[in-house]
């Protein structure tokens, strides 16, 4: 298609045209006819006109979309937009006006915000938010929700002063080691020019700290009271950084210019910009004044993915092994299947046949009632996408990875399979709906278009060919990005072996934002056993001459992987789930999927705080089964190449009490403890386990930045004197810490957090300080409370 005259300031910089364009925010009576087409550019920069808009009154950068002569105009920001029926219908399971029940709403609070003399910024530094349950030796519940000031005591000594924060590779920018080799010998560079990423660094000029901390902000200031109102601040979160993004990339796109460098395409959500370019211009670039990463462009595999021969041992599983496995049967007989969220995003990696898409007219992706379940964004472009894209066949790859992601069969979607086997062959998260999020024009362009729509979970199994163990690569702060949007990614961790001692993640495995899954299988005696071609953890830095090591572990879970019924691509096999997706791609979706349900619990049970990633990654990280490598059980910390273990899903309703949980945030001042009381009045004889994890994030790690340093200590109260002792003590240079003892005493219990070595600023708490997530349970292990209990939970 042709762009029109008018349209051709749009389309000047892509020059891709699309049909039936679609976004969460645009109203449905503005929408495009079926028929219509747009052009779009996915930079404005280039344009003192558009620029102008973006500063003045752009909210969305639909204001540049034109067709049959419309033009649509921009919200003002701030502004309440009206839903897309579509996303009013998939948000939150359609409950877009149910209350958005969080603990920063809770009547406690609002008093708090009422009388306080503090400002917002200074309550979100003080305010510890929990979620609580305590289950009796009966079985009866009790579940509490809210906030509390917090204020901590002198901890550890700091790291000194000359040490802290300071750059591993001594400036910026971090220049890939290979496009460095090209520089220092241009005469032995090859004459075809290379694919590189400029990244400008976002503290620069991204004023969002995170959509978790712009809704804490609106509810401490009375703008958030329905989850729809929650997604309006998401979605003006996203597009401020948009506007913000276009602006600091018009810069670099004119320095560029001074170049004989060719602009591939730009990517404002995350600042960077892609460039074609030799080694005589790479000189150039890497000198360009405000950028802080250069990055070669590498492609994306996921060949991996399928069994070649020698390289699956044992049996494969079935969807209902799996339940058994993962321990997600007490989700569905609760009522629970992955429902509650709009869409979960998968990415795909390298094209094929049918292109990225999931085939998605197998029975498998029906709802039971005749309506998919299953979109394809078939072309992204920047934020938006077209859709839906219907290949038969399909990709092998993406349609097996969305089958165990949420297929399902068990509403009787395809007649011939009996309903014996009809759980056999489902996946995990059975009433989710997905989204394709991609292509294959590139990963950036793919991870741009989640991060525009109401998505929670992503999943991707796919991550380029090699060893990338830094953190530190464009396609890291794409999921950076995601994770900044409110979005927990879901990242295979990679099938290149771990006969050695050193890092083998692939990109962007190694991404602070991330969770990233490695893999189990059952050999043919039934043990479990750890994939063995999985790739090691064991995060590194290049420090100008080697990769030295960060102290992060990598490696979060292991899913269960070797899949006997994944579904085909093909409409016209004979056999509609010949099975045998295996390795990290298959192994990372059961983790996603298990995500799905777990947040389709929580948000029944307990509340909206599982919307930030990182208390849902620190959940997760709880319910690992603690084996490593050895196959010995951890008390403290994670394994480079197990992480936390074996994913063992819990509902945390359903405790064999006595027992307890709880979960929360709050803020960490560097060499300050904070305490958390979770037995204040001392544990039941009868608990027999006590365990508790921390997580957190760190903006400033993919531009080089030695990540935060926290610490987590298990306490107990010693009956005579009343001092506290420490039972257990992870301490490690991770950015996830765990503590465990299965000899807990009677007195009362306690975690400590402490900020160690915390030199952040940009995490939304102020001066060297950064906001910690955690969750702890305490349970009896005689599985004796209900027959879900004795069925189908593991005792530790």
């Amino acid at each position: 298609m042709a762009c029109a005259p008018g349209q051709q300031l749009f389309a000047a910089w892509t020059s891709r045209c699309a049909t039936n364009v679609h976004h969460p925010v645009v109203r449905a009576d503005v929408r495009p006819p079926p028929a219509a087409t747009y052009c779009h550019a996915s930079r404005w920069g280039d344009s003192d006109i558009l620029l102008s808009i973006l500063e003045d009154s752009m909210r969305l950068v639909w204001s540049g979309l034109v067709w049959s002569g419309l033009v649509v105009a921009p919200l003002a920001h701030g502004a309440t937009p009206t839903l897309d029926a579509d996303v009013e219908g998939r948000a939150y399971g359609g409950r877009l006006d149910d209350s958005y029940n969080h603990p920063l709403l809770s009547s406690t609070v609002t008093e708090l915000v009422s009388t306080s003399a503090r400002t917002t910024d200074e309550l979100l530094h003080d305010l510890h938010s929990f979620d609580r349950i305590v289950v009796a030796s009966d079985g009866s519940r009790t579940t509490t929700s809210g906030a509390e000031l917090i204020t901590g005591e002198a901890g550890d000594a700091l790291t000194p002063e000359s040490e802290r924060g300071e750059l591993m590779a001594g400036s910026l920018p971090l220049v890939d080691p290979d496009i460095q080799s090209m520089i220092d010998d241009v005469t032995a560079a090859p004459a075809d020019p290379v694919e590189v990423d400029l990244v400008l660094d976002p503290l620069s000029w991204n004023p969002i700290v995170s959509v978790e901390h712009e809704l804490m902000v609106a509810m401490l200031e009375g703008r958030v009271s329905t989850r729809r109102d929650a997604l309006t601040v998401r979605n003006d979160a996203m597009d401020a950084r948009q506007a913000a993004g276009e602006r600091a990339i018009a810069g670099l796109l004119a320095s560029i210019e001074t170049t004989s460098a060719d602009v591939v395409d730009s990517f404002p959500l995350t600042g960077t910009v892609r460039v074609r370019a030799d080694a005589a211009d790479l000189a150039d670039l890497v000198n360009i004044d405000g950028v802080a990463h250069v990055d070669l462009v590498r492609d994306e595999t996921t060949a991996a993915g399928y069994p070649t021969g020698t390289e699956v041992t044992g049996g494969a599983i079935t969807g209902e092994e799996v339940e058994n496995l993962l321990q997600t049967t007490q989700f569905y007989d609760a009522g629970y299947d992955g429902s509650a969220d709009g869409y979960i995003g998968l990415e795909e990696g390298d094209a094929g046949s049918g292109g990225h898409q999931v085939r998605r007219n197998h029975p498998g992706f029906d709802d039971g009632a005749g309506v998919d379940r299953w979109e394809n964004c078939a072309v992204p472009i920047g934020a938006f996408c077209t859709y839906n894209g219907d290949p038969d066949p399909g990709n092998p790859h993406a349609t097996g990875v969305a089958s165990i992601l949420l297929g399902d069969l068990t509403r009787g979607q395809d007649s011939t399979i009996p309903t014996s086997g009809q759980r056999a062959r489902s996946g995990v998260a059975r009433g989710a709906t997905g989204l394709g999020a991609g292509t294959g024009s590139t990963q950036t362009v793919q991870v741009m278009t989640a991060a525009w729509r109401d998505i929670h979970l992503l999943n991707h199994s796919a991550g380029t060919s090699g060893a990338v163990c830094t953190g530190t690569s464009s396609a890291a702060q794409d999921y950076n990005t995601l994770y900044e949007s409110g979005v927990a990614a879901f990242q295979a961790a990679g099938n290149e072996g771990h006969t050695g001692a050193d890092c083998t993640v692939r990109d962007p495995g190694a991404a602070i934002g991330v969770f990233t899954i490695g893999a189990f299988q059952v050999d043919g005696s039934d043990n479990e056993i750890i994939y063995p071609n999985l790739s090691r953890g064991g995060g590194v830095f290049y420090d100008g001459s080697a990769y030295v090591d960060d102290g992060r572990t990598l490696i979060d879970v292991l899913g269960a992987t070797v899949h006997e019924h994944s579904y085909d691509e093909d409409s016209t096999a004979s056999d509609q789930y010949p099975g045998d997706l295996c390795c990290t791609s298959g192994a990372t979706p059961t983790a996603t999927g298990a995500a799905a349900l777990f947040r389709d619990w929580y948000l029944s049970s307990v509340g909206t705080a599982i919307d930030s990633p990182g208390l849902l990654y620190a959940n997760l990280l709880l319910m690992g089964d603690r084996i490593d490598e050895s196959g010995t059980y951890l008390d403290t910390g994670f394994d480079e190449l197990t992480g936390a273990g074996k994913l063992r899903m819990r509902m945390w309703d359903n405790l064999d009490g006595p027992a307890a949980w709880g979960d929360g945030s709050l803020c960490v001042d560097d060499g300050t403890s904070y305490d958390i009381d979770i037995a204040p009045a001392g544990l039941d004889a009868d608990v027999d386990t006590v365990r508790a994890v921390i997580w957190w994030y760190d903006h400033r790690h993919d531009s080089g930045t030695p990540h935060d340093k926290v610490n987590l200590a298990l306490q107990r109260q010693q009956p005579r004197t009343g001092n506290w002792v420490t039972t257990r003590l992870s301490a490690t240079d991770d950015n996830k810490q765990r503590v465990y003892t299965d000899t807990p005493s009677t007195q009362p219990y306690r975690i400590r957090i402490t900020g160690r070595d915390v030199t952040s600023d940009s995490e939304g708490c102020g001066i060297d300080s950064t906001r910690v997530c955690y969750a702890w349970v305490y349970e009896d292990q005689d599985r004796d409370t209900g027959t879900s209990l004795d069925n189908q939970i593991r005792p530790e």
